[in-house]
């Protein structure tokens, strides 16, 4: 006999098959910062006792941080990040079990934490924040210079398309600061953030 299990973890909602009682597509807002993972998996045989399956899950969404580097050599010249955001990110999704693509609505900002008083030789990032794939996403900040304390100079820096976000990846935006030239803005992008395997005795 045939046997198939399916596992899901932090769908905001999940539509199942009434015939098969296999999920048929997971629903996720933004706003939850939940992760989510899927995993389906076909076991062939006859059970006999307690069984082992083991689900290697997929991460169904795209995780991003900020890192801020100051490249001035002199440590009393902190600069801080703020205003920081992800935008033309997807608030809403649907995905489908049967093909893996996402039906996404609502794109819009992503606000990121404030990175602040980075000096030379320590770089500082901000808390992860998730994303639904598939969109092409740019960046905005707002760089502070102070001096003995007090700001001398703010400017502000957007990037649109800055990367096309993909499913189970990772991407650092890094940020390379130094007093009299421009801001040297990279994407890095980890492919395969780490993928759990669980097993579930049945």
């Amino acid at each position: 006999a045939a046997y198939n299990f399916a596992a899901v973890v932090d769908a905001d909602a999940v539509a199942v098959d009434e015939a098969t009682g296999m999920p048929v597509s997971l629903t996720y807002a933004a706003a939850g910062q939940k992760d989510m993972l899927y995993n389906k998996v076909a076991v062939t045989g006859k059970k006999t006792g307690n069984a082992v399956v083991a689900f290697t899950f997929t991460h169904l969404l795209a995780k991003a941080y900020f890192t801020v580097t100051n490249n001035v050599p002199d440590t009393k010249y902190p600069y801080t990040v703020s205003d920081v955001k992800v935008t033309n990110a997807y608030q809403n999704g649907v995905y489908a079990t049967a093909d893996g693509k996402w039906t996404t609505s609502n794109a819009d900002k992503t606000s990121f934490a404030t990175i602040t008083d980075v000096a030379n030789g320590t770089p500082k990032t901000n808390a992860e924040m998730l994303f639904i794939p598939g969109a092409s996403v740019g960046v905005s900040f707002k760089v502070t210079l102070s001096i003995g304390g007090k700001v001398v100079t703010s400017y502000d820096f957007s990037k649109a398309d800055a990367v096309t976000l993909a499913a189970n990846n990772v991407y650092n935006f890094d940020i390379k600061l130094s007093l009299g030239e421009e801001i040297q803005f990279t994407v890095t992008e980890q492919p395969k953030w780490n993928t759990p395997t669980t097993d579930v005795t049945l």
